[in-house]
């Protein structure tokens, strides 16, 4: 009496647990970066917001009849610093929502030669990359924030301490390193299919 077994029955259940796995990590990955992407435009909001007072408030402060009736107007104290900081926190968190709408940029002038299964292949290999850098990105700039809070480091003009900066790249980073990982086991699904 000869035993059979269905090989294929338990790929497709395998499959099937990985796919719901990474539909589960798409739930979570996905709206942490619309929330990312949120706090980027809020801070490019600030950032035009801020030339803007800054630019009006030079322009119309160097008539010299308002300067003559008030000091008040003028350019804003710190606005380059203000700017520089929240540039870095559209950038930290403006990558993963970009990762998420796969918004950067992909050169394909090999990969249009080849079959979809070797592209598969090739995203694998690039998201497995990619998502081991932004690990190291978020790694060090972890180190760095606590190298910047031992040493009390703050800009020039406001004194704002500049150690909380690079947590935040460690929460962008981390928020790529989610969406990588994300596109990592999808293009690893799409292989097993």
């Amino acid at each position: 009496m000869e035993v059979k077994t269905n090989t294929s029955a338990f790929s497709t259940s395998r499959a099937s647990g990985f796919s719901r796995f990474n539909s589960n990590l798409s739930k979570i990955v996905d709206p942490i970066s619309k929330y990312g992407g949120a706090i980027g435009a809020c801070a490019l909001a600030f950032m035009m917001f801020m030339t803007v007072i800054d630019v009006l408030g030079r322009f119309i402060g160097g008539f010299s009849i308002i300067h003559k009736i008030t000091s008040f107007i003028g350019p804003v104290p710190g606005s380059l610093e203000m700017t520089e900081l929240s540039l870095g926190v559209l950038i930290c968190f403006g990558l993963g929502y970009t990762a998420l709408k796969k918004g950067h940029i992909r050169v394909d002038l090999l990969l249009q030669y080849t079959s979809k299964k070797q592209t598969s292949w090739f995203d694998v290999f690039t998201y497995l990359f990619s998502f081991l850098l932004y690990c190291g990105i978020a790694w060090q700039s972890w180190n760095n924030g606590f190298s910047l809070y031992s040493n009390q480091l703050k800009t020039a003009v406001l004194s704002i301490p500049i150690f909380p900066f690079p947590f935040v790249l460690v929460l962008g980073a981390a928020i790529v390193a989610l969406v990588l990982l994300r596109d990592f086991l999808k293009s690893v699904e799409e292989i097993m299919q």
